[in-house]
Protein backbone atom coordinates (compact mmCIF):
# COMPACT_ATOMS: atom_id res chain seq x y z
CA UNK A 1 0.00 0.00 0.00
CA UNK A 2 1.58 3.45 -0.57
CA UNK A 3 0.44 6.94 -0.50
CA UNK A 4 -1.60 6.62 -3.75
CA UNK A 5 -3.46 4.19 -2.78
CA UNK A 6 -4.59 4.96 1.31
CA UNK A 7 -6.86 2.85 3.06
CA UNK A 8 -10.82 4.23 2.75
CA UNK A 9 -12.35 3.70 6.18
CA UNK A 10 -15.50 4.55 7.83
CA UNK A 11 -14.37 5.40 11.69
CA UNK A 12 -18.09 6.26 12.34
CA UNK A 13 -20.33 9.27 13.01
CA UNK A 14 -22.67 9.81 16.13
CA UNK A 15 -26.33 9.07 15.71
CA UNK A 16 -27.56 10.21 18.84
CA UNK A 17 -29.79 12.86 20.44
CA UNK A 18 -27.16 15.24 21.08
CA UNK A 19 -25.79 15.19 17.25
CA UNK A 20 -25.73 18.26 15.62
CA UNK A 21 -26.51 17.91 11.83
CA UNK A 22 -22.99 17.89 10.95
CA UNK A 23 -21.25 14.78 10.60
CA UNK A 24 -18.35 13.84 13.01
CA UNK A 25 -15.82 11.50 12.75
CA UNK A 26 -16.46 9.07 15.63
CA UNK A 27 -16.33 5.26 17.01
CA UNK A 28 -17.68 5.80 20.73
CA UNK A 29 -18.98 2.21 20.74
CA UNK A 30 -22.96 2.95 20.99
CA UNK A 31 -23.03 5.28 17.97
CA UNK A 32 -23.42 3.40 14.13
CA UNK A 33 -20.70 3.83 11.39
CA UNK A 34 -21.48 6.97 9.42
CA UNK A 35 -21.24 7.27 5.44
CA UNK A 36 -18.06 9.70 5.39
CA UNK A 37 -15.18 7.85 3.78
CA UNK A 38 -11.99 8.64 5.66
CA UNK A 39 -8.95 8.21 3.82
CA UNK A 40 -6.39 6.84 6.45
CA UNK A 41 -2.93 7.47 4.48
CA UNK A 42 0.83 5.37 4.94
CA UNK A 43 2.63 7.61 6.96
CA UNK A 44 5.73 5.46 5.83
CA UNK A 45 6.14 7.05 2.76
CA UNK A 46 6.54 11.05 4.29
CA UNK A 47 8.36 12.08 6.37
CA UNK A 48 6.68 13.41 9.56
CA UNK A 49 8.28 15.37 12.46
CA UNK A 50 6.89 16.39 16.11
CA UNK A 51 7.12 20.08 15.37
CA UNK A 52 5.57 19.97 11.64
CA UNK A 53 2.46 17.70 12.45
CA UNK A 54 2.74 17.09 16.03
CA UNK A 55 3.73 13.35 15.75
CA UNK A 56 6.89 10.81 14.55
CA UNK A 57 8.20 7.24 14.21
CA UNK A 58 11.00 6.63 16.34
CA UNK A 59 13.72 3.92 16.51
CA UNK A 60 14.05 2.57 20.46
CA UNK A 61 15.97 -0.30 22.23
CA UNK A 62 13.26 -2.37 24.39
CA UNK A 63 14.17 -3.97 27.37
CA UNK A 64 16.04 -7.46 25.83
CA UNK A 65 14.75 -9.57 28.86
CA UNK A 66 11.62 -10.99 29.69
CA UNK A 67 9.13 -8.32 30.78
CA UNK A 68 5.86 -8.86 32.05
CA UNK A 69 4.03 -5.83 30.27
CA UNK A 70 0.89 -5.98 32.86
CA UNK A 71 3.07 -5.86 35.63
CA UNK A 72 2.67 -1.53 36.32
CA UNK A 73 6.09 -1.88 38.58
CA UNK A 74 7.98 -3.75 35.49
CA UNK A 75 6.95 -1.31 33.22
CA UNK A 76 7.63 1.72 34.98
CA UNK A 77 11.21 0.54 35.57
CA UNK A 78 11.97 -0.77 31.84
CA UNK A 79 9.81 1.97 29.55
CA UNK A 80 9.94 4.80 32.23
CA UNK A 81 13.25 5.37 31.35
CA UNK A 82 13.61 4.64 27.73
CA UNK A 83 10.44 7.03 27.08
CA UNK A 84 12.37 9.73 28.79
CA UNK A 85 15.10 9.35 27.02
CA UNK A 86 13.31 9.24 23.71
CA UNK A 87 11.83 12.13 24.52
CA UNK A 88 14.81 14.45 25.06
CA UNK A 89 16.52 13.10 21.96
CA UNK A 90 13.47 13.81 20.24
CA UNK A 91 12.48 16.95 21.85
CA UNK A 92 14.99 19.98 21.14
CA UNK A 93 14.93 22.27 24.16
CA UNK A 94 13.36 20.17 26.71
CA UNK A 95 15.01 19.44 30.09
CA UNK A 96 12.74 17.00 32.11
CA UNK A 97 10.26 14.52 31.65
CA UNK A 98 7.68 13.12 33.77
CA UNK A 99 6.10 9.79 32.80
CA UNK A 100 3.15 10.19 34.56
CA UNK A 101 0.75 7.06 33.95
CA UNK A 102 0.46 4.25 31.50
CA UNK A 103 -2.37 1.73 29.98
CA UNK A 104 -1.47 -1.42 28.58
CA UNK A 105 -4.12 -2.33 25.33
CA UNK A 106 -4.93 -5.89 25.15
CA UNK A 107 -8.93 -7.29 24.15
CA UNK A 108 -8.84 -10.38 25.43
CA UNK A 109 -7.04 -10.03 28.36
CA UNK A 110 -8.98 -7.16 29.72
CA UNK A 111 -12.07 -9.33 29.02
CA UNK A 112 -10.86 -11.84 30.37
CA UNK A 113 -9.80 -9.75 33.44
CA UNK A 114 -12.89 -8.16 33.84
CA UNK A 115 -14.80 -11.84 33.83
CA UNK A 116 -12.52 -13.17 36.37
CA UNK A 117 -13.45 -10.29 38.83
CA UNK A 118 -17.33 -9.89 37.94
CA UNK A 119 -16.98 -6.79 36.42
CA UNK A 120 -18.43 -7.57 33.07
CA UNK A 121 -21.63 -5.59 32.01
CA UNK A 122 -23.44 -4.05 29.45
CA UNK A 123 -22.27 -0.49 28.08
CA UNK A 124 -25.78 0.62 28.22
CA UNK A 125 -24.66 4.53 28.45
CA UNK A 126 -23.00 6.72 26.44
CA UNK A 127 -20.82 7.96 29.15
CA UNK A 128 -20.33 4.05 29.73
CA UNK A 129 -19.18 3.68 25.81
CA UNK A 130 -17.11 6.26 25.59
CA UNK A 131 -14.71 4.79 28.43
CA UNK A 132 -15.07 0.96 26.90
CA UNK A 133 -13.91 -1.77 28.24
CA UNK A 134 -11.37 -1.70 30.98
CA UNK A 135 -9.92 -2.12 34.17
CA UNK A 136 -7.27 -0.76 35.86
CA UNK A 137 -4.37 0.25 33.74
CA UNK A 138 -5.31 -2.48 30.64
CA UNK A 139 -8.22 -1.61 27.89
CA UNK A 140 -9.06 -2.50 24.86
CA UNK A 141 -7.92 -0.66 21.49
CA UNK A 142 -9.68 2.86 21.65
CA UNK A 143 -11.57 3.25 18.27
CA UNK A 144 -12.82 6.75 19.22
CA UNK A 145 -11.48 9.76 18.02
CA UNK A 146 -10.29 12.53 20.17
CA UNK A 147 -7.74 14.14 21.57
CA UNK A 148 -6.77 13.61 25.18
CA UNK A 149 -6.77 17.03 26.64
CA UNK A 150 -7.72 20.10 25.30
CA UNK A 151 -5.90 23.76 26.04
CA UNK A 152 -7.49 24.04 29.63
CA UNK A 153 -7.19 20.59 30.71
CA UNK A 154 -3.84 20.10 30.04
CA UNK A 155 -2.44 22.56 32.01
CA UNK A 156 -4.79 22.11 34.72
CA UNK A 157 -3.81 18.16 34.41
CA UNK A 158 -0.63 18.76 34.89
CA UNK A 159 -0.74 20.72 38.16
CA UNK A 160 -2.79 18.60 39.01
CA UNK A 161 -0.26 15.40 39.09
CA UNK A 162 2.56 17.75 40.37
CA UNK A 163 0.67 19.14 43.15
CA UNK A 164 1.09 16.02 45.30
CA UNK A 165 4.59 16.53 45.36
CA UNK A 166 5.86 19.92 44.59
CA UNK A 167 4.78 23.74 46.37
CA UNK A 168 2.49 25.53 44.53
CA UNK A 169 5.31 28.30 44.04
CA UNK A 170 7.83 25.95 42.14
CA UNK A 171 4.77 24.47 39.69
CA UNK A 172 4.28 27.94 38.91
CA UNK A 173 7.86 28.46 38.12
CA UNK A 174 7.66 25.35 36.14
CA UNK A 175 4.65 26.47 34.19
CA UNK A 176 5.58 29.67 33.44
CA UNK A 177 7.47 27.89 30.90
CA UNK A 178 6.89 25.81 27.66
CA UNK A 179 5.25 22.48 28.88
CA UNK A 180 3.88 19.58 26.73
CA UNK A 181 1.79 16.22 27.56
CA UNK A 182 3.27 13.67 24.89
CA UNK A 183 1.94 10.05 24.53
CA UNK A 184 4.78 7.32 23.40
CA UNK A 185 2.71 4.04 21.70
CA UNK A 186 4.87 1.28 22.42
CA UNK A 187 4.17 -1.74 20.66
CA UNK A 188 4.53 -5.21 21.71
CA UNK A 189 4.24 -7.91 19.04
CA UNK A 190 3.60 -6.92 15.16
CA UNK A 191 0.54 -4.63 14.88
CA UNK A 192 -1.82 -6.31 12.37
CA UNK A 193 -4.82 -5.36 13.96
CA UNK A 194 -6.28 -2.08 15.57
CA UNK A 195 -3.57 0.71 14.21
CA UNK A 196 -3.35 3.83 15.55
CA UNK A 197 -4.32 6.54 12.94
CA UNK A 198 -3.40 9.97 13.78
CA UNK A 199 -4.65 13.49 12.10
CA UNK A 200 -2.42 16.01 10.42
CA UNK A 201 -1.91 19.08 13.08
CA UNK A 202 -2.03 21.97 10.48
CA UNK A 203 -5.18 20.46 8.49
CA UNK A 204 -7.54 20.47 11.67
CA UNK A 205 -9.13 23.59 12.96
CA UNK A 206 -10.65 24.53 16.31
CA UNK A 207 -14.22 24.36 15.30
CA UNK A 208 -13.55 20.85 13.75
CA UNK A 209 -14.05 19.88 17.36
CA UNK A 210 -16.55 19.75 20.37
CA UNK A 211 -15.34 20.08 23.90
CA UNK A 212 -16.14 17.00 26.38
CA UNK A 213 -15.90 17.45 30.23
CA UNK A 214 -15.26 14.11 32.04
CA UNK A 215 -16.66 14.71 35.40
CA UNK A 216 -14.68 12.29 37.83
CA UNK A 217 -15.84 12.32 41.78
CA UNK A 218 -12.47 14.18 42.44
CA UNK A 219 -11.50 16.40 39.00
CA UNK A 220 -12.76 17.34 36.18
CA UNK A 221 -10.71 16.59 33.21
CA UNK A 222 -11.70 17.60 29.38
CA UNK A 223 -11.06 16.08 26.20
CA UNK A 224 -11.37 16.67 22.47
CA UNK A 225 -13.80 14.82 21.38
CA UNK A 226 -14.81 13.47 17.70
CA UNK A 227 -14.30 15.27 14.37
CA UNK A 228 -16.16 17.08 12.19
CA UNK A 229 -15.20 15.88 8.93
CA UNK A 230 -13.58 18.19 6.18
CA UNK A 231 -11.74 17.66 3.07
CA UNK A 232 -8.84 19.25 4.23
CA UNK A 233 -8.34 16.89 6.79
CA UNK A 234 -5.73 13.83 6.35
CA UNK A 235 -5.11 11.06 8.30
CA UNK A 236 -2.12 8.90 8.27
CA UNK A 237 -1.28 5.30 9.79
CA UNK A 238 1.89 3.43 10.16
CA UNK A 239 1.29 -0.14 8.84
CA UNK A 240 2.62 -3.34 10.22
CA UNK A 241 4.55 -1.70 13.26
CA UNK A 242 7.43 -3.40 15.29
CA UNK A 243 8.46 -3.60 18.65
CA UNK A 244 11.38 -1.24 18.43
CA UNK A 245 9.03 1.19 16.69
CA UNK A 246 7.23 3.73 18.94
CA UNK A 247 4.99 6.64 17.86
CA UNK A 248 4.87 9.72 19.64
CA UNK A 249 2.74 12.49 19.52
CA UNK A 250 1.73 15.49 21.58
CA UNK A 251 -1.95 15.68 23.42
CA UNK A 252 -1.44 19.45 24.68
CA UNK A 253 1.37 21.71 24.14
CA UNK A 254 1.38 25.37 25.76
CA UNK A 255 3.18 26.93 23.21
CA UNK A 256 0.67 28.28 20.41
CA UNK A 257 3.35 28.26 17.43
CA UNK A 258 3.43 24.74 16.56
CA UNK A 259 1.32 21.44 16.57
CA UNK A 260 -0.70 21.38 19.87
CA UNK A 261 -2.64 18.58 19.82
CA UNK A 262 -2.85 15.29 17.83
CA UNK A 263 -6.41 14.03 17.26
CA UNK A 264 -6.43 10.14 17.17
CA UNK A 265 -8.05 6.87 17.17
CA UNK A 266 -7.53 3.17 16.32
CA UNK A 267 -9.46 1.93 13.59
CA UNK A 268 -10.81 -1.56 12.31
CA UNK A 269 -8.07 -2.08 8.92
CA UNK A 270 -9.88 -3.73 6.36
CA UNK A 271 -6.64 -4.93 4.67
CA UNK A 272 -6.09 -7.01 8.32
CA UNK A 273 -6.74 -10.58 7.80
CA UNK A 274 -9.54 -12.23 10.15
CA UNK A 275 -6.72 -14.25 11.98
CA UNK A 276 -4.68 -11.74 13.00
CA UNK A 277 -4.01 -11.54 16.66
CA UNK A 278 -5.58 -8.83 18.95
CA UNK A 279 -3.27 -5.70 19.10
CA UNK A 280 -0.54 -5.88 22.01
CA UNK A 281 0.55 -2.22 23.21
CA UNK A 282 1.33 0.01 26.27
CA UNK A 283 1.49 3.87 25.64
CA UNK A 284 3.18 6.07 28.41
CA UNK A 285 2.01 9.70 29.35
CA UNK A 286 4.50 11.88 29.81
CA UNK A 287 4.96 15.69 31.00
CA UNK A 288 7.97 17.31 28.80
CA UNK A 289 9.60 20.45 30.27
CA UNK A 290 11.16 22.86 28.43
CA UNK A 291 12.29 25.75 31.34
CA UNK A 292 14.97 25.41 33.40
CA UNK A 293 13.72 23.37 36.22
CA UNK A 294 15.31 22.45 39.59
CA UNK A 295 17.27 18.95 39.58
CA UNK A 296 15.47 17.79 41.78
CA UNK A 297 11.79 18.91 40.52
CA UNK A 298 9.59 16.17 41.05
CA UNK A 299 12.01 13.77 42.29
CA UNK A 300 9.31 12.53 44.71
CA UNK A 301 6.48 12.29 42.22
CA UNK A 302 4.62 8.78 42.09
CA UNK A 303 2.87 8.46 39.55
CA UNK A 304 -1.12 7.65 40.65
CA UNK A 305 -1.28 4.58 39.50
CA UNK A 306 1.25 3.35 41.31
CA UNK A 307 -0.27 5.21 44.64
CA UNK A 308 -2.95 3.18 46.32
CA UNK A 309 -4.27 6.09 48.12
CA UNK A 310 -5.07 7.82 44.68
CA UNK A 311 -8.34 8.19 43.92
CA UNK A 312 -7.17 8.03 40.16
CA UNK A 313 -8.34 4.28 40.63
CA UNK A 314 -11.82 4.91 41.24
CA UNK A 315 -12.61 3.73 37.75
CA UNK A 316 -16.17 5.09 38.18
CA UNK A 317 -17.64 6.28 34.44
CA UNK A 318 -17.27 10.08 34.45
CA UNK A 319 -20.40 12.01 34.11
CA UNK A 320 -20.34 13.18 30.42
CA UNK A 321 -20.79 17.26 29.48
CA UNK A 322 -20.55 18.34 25.93
CA UNK A 323 -20.05 22.13 24.31
CA UNK A 324 -20.71 23.78 21.00
CA UNK A 325 -17.59 23.92 18.69
CA UNK A 326 -15.73 26.98 19.58
CA UNK A 327 -13.25 29.13 16.97
CA UNK A 328 -10.25 28.78 19.65
CA UNK A 329 -8.63 25.49 21.10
Amino acid sequence: MTAVHPQICTLASPHSPSSTAETYVDAALTFEAGPEEVRIWNGRDEDHKMEKDGFELCNVSLPQEEVDWYDPPAVAATLYPMAEKALLDLMPGSNKVIVFDHIARNAGRVEQEMREAGLTQELSSEEDAANGLKTQLLAVPGRLVHGDYTARSGDTRTRELLAPCESAERIEAAMQGRVALVNVWVPLCPVLRDPLALAEWQTCRPEDVIRVKRIHPHRTGEIYHGLRAAERQRWVYFPGMEPGEVLVFKTYDSAEDRPRFVIHSAFVDPSSPPSAPARESIELRCIVFFSEVPEDFGAQFVPPHLDPSSPDHDLTAPKVEKSEAMPEW
